[in-house]
């Protein structure tokens, strides 16, 4: 009969051997998974492990966390760079193992805020590549690798070209209450033509990080076009911004701006209870800007 251990740890989905396992287990030992549950957002699995002399052993969970991928978004495409950015249930570590093809991923790019950064928001920017060039990468949070289901991420560069100039954008994110800023949150912006002139449609997406003093900023002449071959051109005056941003626990919030009113941008305000309620009795009109309006309602 399998020789059964309590295992609490951290262990990656799939096969690995133990280079990759939080506990004490014989060097060079196979571990296989079976999904059991979820409970309360944490994954128990049953474990399978060939011991020493060959016996069967099963080995079975806490339960553990799983920190897996979720949310992945490829966004600021250049010539020359691309960002990753995604989102998972419990602080990791995260970094994107990338390549040329699919058997040769050598190369590692590690989170914007150092490669021991250990959070539940992640963003990695890759420099230094080729432009019109196609890349395949993986996402790795804590050791667990996420291949896209065995198929890989792709991500293009875009075309060279030389832009000049600067218009910064920037604001703040807020925490719900509005009294403390939500640092560490991702924002994807997005330029979407609004008056019929310069490019039309909407830009590729670029996302930031909100820093430790609140904000976040981008810089317009940076944006491109959706298929990468030019720089997005826009009114100063009369197109959107279209703003959302992922603060995890903290929640999610969305704003959409004039390019009028950009710099900064009213603070979006991060918001746990995104169901709509069934009934309205009092809305209160909160805040008022340009381009924006908060409500609060009951």
């Amino acid at each position: 009969e399998p020789k059964i251990i309590l295992f609490k740890g951290t262990i990656p989905l799939g096969t690995y051997s133990t280079t990759y396992v939080k506990g004490s287990f014989s060097t060079g030992a196979i571990y296989t998974y079976s999904k059991v549950f979820q409970e309360n957002g944490e994954y128990n699995y049953k474990f399978y492990a060939q011991g020493a002399e060959g016996e069967p052993v099963f080995l079975t969970t806490g339960p553990i966390v799983m920190d897996l991928a979720t949310g992945v978004r490829i966004t600021n495409q250049t010539d020359a760079q691309w960002t990753v950015s995604w989102i998972t249930s419990q602080p990791a570590t995260g970094s994107v193992k990338y390549g040329l093809s699919p058997q040769a991923l050598n190369m590692t790019g590690y989170d914007e805020r150092g490669a021991g950064f250990n959070g539940k928001t992640h963003q990695v920017t890759v420099k230094g590549l080729s432009p019109e060039t196609l890349y395949y990468f993986d996402v790795v949070s804590n050791g667990v690798v996420d291949n896209n289901s065995g198929n890989h991420y792709t991500v293009w560069t875009g075309k060279s070209f030389v832009s000049s100039g600067t218009d910064m954008v920037y604001g703040m994110v807020l925490k719900q209450g509005g009294q403390s800023s939500a640092n560490d949150t991702l924002v994807y912006l997005t330029l979407k033509d609004n008056d019929g002139q310069g490019s039309p449609n909407t830009s590729a997406p670029v996302s930031a990080l909100v820093q430790d003093n609140g904000y976040w900023m981008a810089d317009l002449v940076n944006f491109r076009t959706l298929d990468l071959t030019a720089q997005f051109k826009y009114s100063p005056t009369a197109d959107e911004l279209y703003l959302f941003a992922q603060g995890v626990d903290e929640g999610i919030g969305s704003e959409i701006v004039s390019t009028e009113n950009d710099s900064p941008s009213f603070p979006i305000e991060l918001c746990r209870d995104v169901v709509a309620p069934a009934s309205v009795t009092t809305l209160q009109v909160i805040k008022a800007g340009i381009g924006s309006i908060t409500l609060r309602w009951q």
